[in-house]
């Protein structure tokens, strides 16, 4: 039997397709319809609202800045970053970094900040 995660994983590989939405979600419904599975398409829309949210954490980049900057500083540094421009980009400030800033950004983390660098002195020097 086919799921409601195997449905969404299909539709939004058709999204990424020239498909126009319309025509996909035309089709779904036909589909769900003439297989009598109109009762899955709650748990389908709920499946496609969790990869979304899914691809919008992967794909945001989190700067997390010692202090504000000059906004074309920022730029650059989001230039640096981003391996897409249209990615978007979610900027906090901690005064506890000291200086520099922290970058989450899909799956990986850099800390460029002061205080991650006293972090890896003190495990270096605790050795």
């Amino acid at each position: 039997m086919i799921s409601s995660r195997q449905i969404s994983e299909a539709l939004t590989g058709l999204l990424k397709t020239e498909k126009t939405t319309s025509d996909i979600v035309d089709n779904l419904m036909v589909f769900l319809k003439k297989n009598h599975l109109m009762s899955m398409l709650p748990m389908i829309l709920q499946s496609l609202e969790k990869k979304q949210l899914e691809l919008e954490r992967i794909e945001t980049a989190h700067i997390t800045l010692s202090h504000e900057v000059k906004s074309s500083a920022l730029k650059d540094l989001e230039k640096i970053i981003r391996k897409k421009p249209e990615d978007p980009t979610v900027v906090s400030y901690d005064s506890g970094l000291i200086g520099g800033f922290l970058v989450r950004y899909r799956g990986k983390e850099y800390d460029g900040s002061i205080k991650g660098q006293l972090r890896e002195l003190k495990t270096i020097l605790m050795k």
